[in-house]
């Protein structure tokens, strides 16, 4: 009998990594097998009893790594003939990471197996002397937990290179000893923070809980896990003394206290996850002329891209051209002359001056620039200044105190939209000025108001996409922009996003 084990996977580097694994398990089952990689998808096929592969499925759900860009999907028996040359007995390849198993009794003080890294690690020392066994390794990462206890900074040579570990010295950057102390003390959601224990070892960037926020001298930081078994090992041995996170700073010129090497190597990744995908925050290194030619590898679909750096675009890709959709580009003292002369609008700003005469002492100020641009966030900025949430028209303090908003939704902000000189559509910002200052004088929350801004936006977005897919018969929509790496606003995207579209994202989120 034969059975294939399907698996979805990022591309053929990841299915090399694992198909070791999976040949190891099918040998010791004394199994024939054979691996075929294409399109994302890695098959791999089992001659032998149905009990043994009852068998084989059982000892891989075990054993098998959780992990971003490898996942079983399928199993299923093999009723046409193949081709029995193809099925080998033997592996030629050995695994380059620890089984979901191996590293339980790793880090299982009562395991027989305890810092014993299998030939995983290798050319460990500490302080320049080479580390030979399970003992001497314990010794020197409890010499090294001491010293971090007493001094600022210690470098260390990891999988993810040179680096150094502070307890005393906070830094955005933090690893966490295990799941459960992320959670008690970010803001992260279990469902999110699963993520962080992948294979993979990703970066996320969460919120921290108000008792925390002092400690760690930020509100939000970059949480991860450890992404070796040197570092696993380590944090358990701090986790002993209670120490439950170690803060990581760049190193670049100290030597290294500990060095080691791994077989086994992952990338430093930083995600946004969301209900129906996670997004990779990966930034292009190449220089683009500017944000067109930057999107024109995108496929034919509508595509969106909020950027903190460039301009914001809606546009259309087609017959290998981008159109735009909708025009973002504001003008500040052109929003607060329509205000002006609107009759209901102009009540607003004197009830407004009377209310918030130092916020309104802001509008007049800004309106002695000439503050405009093509980019939303730069508005937002602007927004948050005369909302009266920043001491300057600098800071993203919309998206800072949405981050902070403990409800799901916020009041409903109107985003309209308007055709200019030209007869093309664009966003009608004194609308959203407007609705964003009544709130305010009405007493919403800084909070709610803000998230009702990010809402809002979203909601707009969804149904201005659905309309255009509709008009120009698309069914795909691209996204980019560092915007969108933002949880915040993500979640509220996808919430409103199309039922019937397909959503995409961008081979890079954004670009320098």
């Amino acid at each position: 009998m034969a059975f294939v084990f399907l698996f979805k996977c990022a591309n053929e580097e990841t299915s090399l990594n694992f198909t070791p694994l999976l040949e190891q398990m099918a040998c010791h089952l004394q199994a024939r097998f054979y691996s075929v990689y294409k399109d994302n998808m890695a098959s791999f096929y089992l001659q032998a009893s149905a009990e043994t592969t009852l068998e084989f499925a059982q000892k891989l759900s075990e054993i098998l790594p959780f992990s971003l860009d490898f996942s079983f999907l399928s199993l299923k028996e093999i009723t046409e003939p193949l081709d029995e040359n193809l099925f080998q007995t033997i592996s030629l390849s050995k695994p380059l990471f620890m089984n979901a198993k191996e590293h339980q009794d790793f880090l299982d003080k009562n395991s027989s197996l305890y810092a014993n890294a299998l030939g995983f690690v290798k050319n460990t020392a500490f302080k320049g002397a080479i580390i030979h066994s399970p003992k001497e390794l314990i010794d020197c990462l409890t010499q090294l937990k001491e010293a971090l206890k007493t001094q600022d900074f210690i470098p260390i040579h990891t999988s993810r290179g040179a680096l150094s570990l502070s307890l005393k010295n906070p830094s955005p950057s933090v690893i966490f000893s295990d799941l459960s102390s992320v959670l008690s003390c970010t803001k992260l959601p279990l469902e999110d923070a699963k993520y962080l224990a992948s294979l993979e070892k990703p970066c996320v960037k969460a919120s921290l809980k108000s008792v925390f926020k002092d400690t760690f001298k930020n509100d939000e930081i970059i949480a991860q896990l450890p992404f070796d078994p040197i570092l696993n090992l380590l944090c358990r041995i701090l986790q002993d003394e209670g120490i439950e996170f170690v803060f990581t700073h760049a190193n670049n010129s100290q030597e290294a206290l500990l060095h080691y090497e791994t077989l086994f190597k992952t990338p430093k990744r930083l995600i946004t996850p969301t209900k129906k995908f996670v997004l990779e925050n990966n930034l292009s290194t190449l220089a683009f002329k500017d944000e067109l030619e930057f999107l024109k590898e995108t496929p034919h679909s509508i595509v969106l891209y909020l950027s903190f750096k460039h301009p914001t675009r809606l546009l259309l890709h087609a017959n290998g051209s981008l159109k735009t959709l909708l025009s973002v580009s504001f003008d500040f003292n052109q929003s607060f002359n329509l205000l002006k002369q609107d009759e209901k609008a102009s009540r607003m700003l004197k009830n407004y001056e009377t209310k918030f005469p130092n916020f309104y002492a802001r509008i007049l100020e800004l309106s002695n620039y000439n503050l405009g641009g093509a980019n939303l966030l730069d508005f937002f900025q602007i927004l948050g200044f005369v909302l009266g949430y920043s001491e300057d028209f600098c800071t993203q303090s919309v998206i800072s105190l949405a981050k902070e908003c403990l409800r799901p939704k916020g009041p409903r902000i109107d985003y309209k939209i308007l055709k200019d000189d030209s007869f093309k559509m664009a966003l009608n910002f004194s609308k959203v000025m407007h609705s964003a200052m009544s709130f305010r004088l009405a007493g919403v929350e800084n909070e709610i108001l803000s998230l009702g801004i990010l809402d809002s936006l979203a909601e707009f977005l969804g149904n201005f996409i659905w309309d255009n897919a509709q008009n120009f018969s698309v069914q795909e929509v691209t996204i980019a922009g560092d915007f969108f790496g933002e949880k915040v606003f993500l979640d509220l995207f996808v919430q409103y996003f199309p039922k019937t579209l397909t959503l995409k994202t961008h081979a890079f989120l954004d670009y320098e």
